[in-house]
């Protein structure tokens, strides 16, 4: 196939105007009326149908069909699916399609209708132009004239290879050329016109003619200001229209900005009113929605502040950004990623590409009209640290939580401005690559969610919080739950709700930090804990706290004593004890000084701070019906006043994408057990791909000291899986943990610490019994981890269901290794994967159930 061959248009004259349409060619109609792009369609698809051409028609639009069925291949796809999906479906088709094939588009410009924006519509035709033209295509577009951004149009014809004004009159078609690349001829880039019945144009040269052209287009222009972007000029007629119209303007505002979970918009439609959405646009930069984190921040404060306005002196304003997504594919498609974007969406590349794709996103740069409403917004923060968190569309919203799959970055925000801006680049760029993190990987895969758009958007938060010395951080932070899944005691009421609280910044709460522990509240009863002795509540504290250093100029962690240096005395009163023990130590040797630990006593204490937080989640759990869990951060003065930021919102779950867990009827499953009331963990279902169980008799039989050897098999088992995304469940008898091997397998935290659910049932006659309330050090470990708990008790008013046999009937036997083949019979791997081993768990009924499910 001859490079840039010409091609007729159906219309001679046409070609003679052009030097031909060439094989390669990307040809953009601007169009006061679609019957002015119909007028060269039917031509040029008459032409090409002689000439035994490939037609293909790309059907997306409400408008009429372009194209009748029997005259091309017809695609129809959906924009509404979002920009990803849209766009990677047309590649594929091109793709496949192949070589030399013509194509005819419905009007672009029902993609801004689509996707809110020009600047999308922008985006896919800047990605899939260069595509078409690399396979010899011949493609026509339409776009109507006066509905988009001079920048958008300047993009499209910087892009395109033809790009064609069209307007008509009174039985008359008027053409002009705005760009033919390759070509040139004296009259080409003139206004040109024909009588429609007659299709022969002619090149306007005479006065007259000319006048008339240019009073035909001045009639064809739009009262609309081009200047702007198709968004900015729907918020400005929205700021004029009528009261009468808020419903609809602010369901539009939500699809535009927010979400398009149904549950979520319902919660914005009675608690969001047009004003609000005009705030948040103020603050945005780019187009598009703001995610699924900023959102849950804003409903959640607009929830509290219409539900429980006797706390607005107690709670602190916001004043966040918000990064809208569609500025993430902008940054793709500029750095000319998208080529490898589609080829990482694609099952070969969906892992193997994932860190080129990851390499490319932080070596990238942002678009100067980006960068500037960067450092605007940077003028406004001043030297403030802020946060700059992931908020992607599909994130903290009904099912799908994607707790710690994404990146937040601390800018601690010294230095010049040029320093500020570079490291705050860094940090949305940062957020960006983490969307191909393997886990975030795996999470959308085992979610289903691989083929949905998860656009990056950014919440830039302020971070509460003062200055001690060189320090920067809020008196206390962490997180709550509105149902407290984790009780130790089941004399706690679970509907109270629970407090994860550390001093400093609440990162300390949300991430697991090693041998060290946050401050467990729970609301109903606040004083009461798991932790009996002296030496148990040191040890199960928080001894580092996470701190913004501004000196340095980064976040770090600090001991407690290094804190405790230059914050002032009333504020150590509050949130730490002293270890007398190890004072009294010190005493002994000679020596004086105070060793103190962080409990955050003074907040547990506080009897309107717990009620507070109660409200504001039993609020929150109310509206969106169901229990949600918070961030939030509290600072506190000197005379004990106290103001709460809340940081974050969302559904509190691990379940299905209808929020909820959804057990199949009882003769769909072989269970292998089910257990009642005897469990701890969120709400969940999971498939489980391998199963380690111990034998109690037979662990029973073995001599004290063998009984070690057997945790140090599991610990090797934990270490083979480190890296693995498989989901590992244990089941062991008796106390896992113990300190007595005789009571069970004397495993430490690091052993178990890639299991996602641990299963202890009893073996009375051997003398194996569970410990529901674990042992302070490992429930705190299991609660740190999210590891899942359940203890089968064989007696009792809920006698537990254990099937053993149903794993060696259902599953393949991983052997040991050689060395260790005496232990066959203690410790069994069970490879489940592929079998339909599911665990679930609702911790509402605190019932659970593992089974494998049949027929599936």
């Amino acid at each position: 196939m001859e490079l840039f061959e010409k091609v007729m248009s159906g219309i001679p004259s046409l070609d003679k105007l052009l030097d031909y349409i060439r094989l390669g060619d990307n040809v953009v109609f601007q169009v006061s009326d679609l019957t002015e792009y119909t007028f060269f369609v039917d031509r040029f698809v008459k032409q090409a149908k002689e000439d035994g051409r490939r037609i293909v028609y790309i059907r997306f639009a409400q408008h009429e069909p372009i194209v009748g069925e029997s005259d091309a291949v017809r695609y129809c796809l959906h924009p509404d699916d979002g920009f990803e999906a849209f766009t990677v479906s047309v590649h594929n088709i091109i793709k496949e399609e192949g070589e030399g094939v013509f194509y005819i588009f419905d009007c672009l410009s029902e993609l801004q209708v689509a996707w809110a924006a020009d600047l999308m519509m922008g985006n896919f035709f800047c990605v899939t132009c260069p595509f078409l033209f690399k396979l010899n295509t011949v493609a026509l577009f339409p776009v109507m004239r006066g509905d988009h951004s001079f920048d958008t149009l300047a993009r499209i014809r910087d892009t395109t290879q033809l790009f064609l004004n069209v307007f008509s009159f009174e039985g008359m078609l008027y053409l002009h050329p705005l760009k033919v690349w390759n070509r040139y001829s004296p009259t080409m880039f003139m206004p040109h016109y024909t009588r429609m019945d007659e299709a022969c144009f002619s090149a306007l040269t005479d006065a007259v003619g000319i006048s008339k052209y240019y009073a035909v287009v001045a009639k064809s222009e739009k009262q609309e200001d081009q200047n702007l972007d198709s968004w900015e000029r729907y918020f400005q007629k929205c700021r004029t229209a009528g009261r009468e119209k808020d419903k609809k303007i602010c369901s539009d505002f939500c699809r535009m900005m927010m979400t398009k979970d149904e549950k979520i918009r319902g919660l914005f439609d009675r608690f969001f009113t047009r004003e609000d959405y005009y705030r948040v646009k103020e603050r945005m930069i780019g187009t598009g929605r703001i995610g699924g984190k900023s959102s849950g921040m804003l409903l959640s404060r607009s929830i509290v502040s219409k539900k429980l306005p006797e706390l607005s002196e107690r709670m602190e304003p916001h004043d966040s950004f918000y990064i809208g997504d569609h500025v993430f594919y902008t940054f793709l498609v500029y750095n000319n990623l998208w080529e490898l974007c589609i080829a990482q969406k694609e099952e070969d590349g969906y892992f193997s590409l994932a860190e080129q794709m990851a390499q490319g996103i932080l070596g990238g740069t942002f678009p100067d009209n980006i960068r500037e409403k960067f450092k605007r917004m940077l003028e406004y923060f001043g030297q403030s640290p802020i946060i700059v968190r992931s908020s992607g569309v599909l994130e903290d919203v009904y099912g799908n939580a994607f707790a710690g799959k994404y990146e937040s970055v601390f800018c601690v925000n010294q230095g010049d401005a040029q320093e500020r801006l570079y490291a705050f680049e860094n940090a949305v760029k940062t957020v960006y690559a983490s969307t191909m993190n393997p886990s975030a990987l795996e999470y959308r895969a085992s979610r289903g969610l691989r083929d949905k758009d998860e656009q990056m958007s950014i919440l830039v938060q302020r971070v509460s919080g003062s200055i001690v010395g060189d320090y920067f951080y809020p008196s206390a932070g962490g997180v709550g739950y509105s149902y407290d899944p984790y009780r130790w005691n089941r004399s706690i009421d679970p509907k109270r709700g629970m407090l994860r609280m550390v001093c400093g910044l609440g990162t300390r709460a949300v991430d697991r930090t090693d041998a060290d522990y946050p401050r467990i509240i729970h609301i109903d009863k606040p004083l009461q804990s798991a932790l009996v002795t002296a030496d148990e509540r040191v040890r199960f504290s928080q001894h580092y706290v996470d701190v913004l250093d501004m000196r340095q100029n980064h976040i770090r962690s600090v001991p407690l004593d290094g804190i405790a240096e230059n914050a002032p005395g009333w504020y150590k009163n509050y949130v730490t004890d002293h270890d007398a023990a190890a004072e009294s130590r010190l005493r002994e040797k000679g020596g004086y000084g105070s060793v103190i630990y962080a409990t955050c006593r003074g907040f547990a204490e506080n009897g309107r701070f717990l009620a507070d937080m109660e409200s504001i989640m039993t609020a929150l759990h109310s509206e969106y019906r169901f229990p949600v869990d918070i961030e939030y951060t509290v600072n506190l003065s000197p005379n004990g006043e106290y103001v709460i930021c809340l940081l974050q919102c969302r559904p509190l779950q691990i379940s299905d994408d209808k929020g909820g867990i959804s057990v199949p009827p009882l003769e769909e499953l072989n269970i292998l057990f089910e257990s009642k009331n005897a469990s701890m963990g969120v709400s969940q279902r999971k498939t489980v791909d391998i199963v380690v169980m111990v034998d109690a008799k037979a662990y029973h039989r073995l001599s004290y000291r063998s009984k070690s050897e057997v945790a140090n098999i599991i610990s090797d088992i934990n270490r083979k899986y480190r890296k693995s995304e498989k989901m590992l469940m244990l089941i062991s008898p008796g106390r896992i943990g113990t300190s007595s091997p005789e009571l069970g397998v004397p495993l430490k935290f690091s052993g178990i610490s890639q299991f996602s659910a641990i299963v202890e049932y009893d073996d009375a006659e051997d003398g194996y019994l569970p410990e529901l309330s674990f042992g302070s050090h490992m429930f705190q470990d299991l609660v740190e981890s999210r590891i899942f708990y359940t203890a089968l008790f064989s007696m009792g008013t809920n006698p537990a269901e254990f099937e053993k046999g149903l794993l060696s009937e259902n599953a393949r036997i991983i052997p040991l290794d050689e060395d260790r083949k005496e232990f066959g019979d203690i410790v069994s791997v069970f490879d489940t994967s592929g079998k339909n081993l599911v665990l679930y768990y609702d911790m509402v009924s605190d019932r659970t159930i593992c089974a494998f499910e049949k027929n599936m």
